[in-house]
């Protein structure tokens, strides 16, 4: 093998090396987003969802009536 080709050999190492890093950092951050979405009580999110949403229409309607 000649000084050509083994450079370009230790460049693809050297990018395979990269491309091993950032997809393990990948796994890592895939495995704390699930971690946190489990510990969320879904229930908890859709009944405040419902709040805030009842609260902005009820405020539409004070405003709707407050312009007629």
């Amino acid at each position: 093998m000649n000084l050509e080709q083994k450079e370009k050999l230790e460049t693809i190492t050297a990018n395979l090396d990269s491309i091993i890093e950032i997809l393990f950092a990948l796994q890592l951050l895939d495995l704390h987003c699930q971690s946190e979405l489990n510990a969320l009580k879904v229930s908890d999110f859709f009944r405040n969802a419902n709040r805030i949403i009842d609260r902005n229409q009820k405020k539409r309607t004070y405003k709707a009536m407050s312009l007629s």
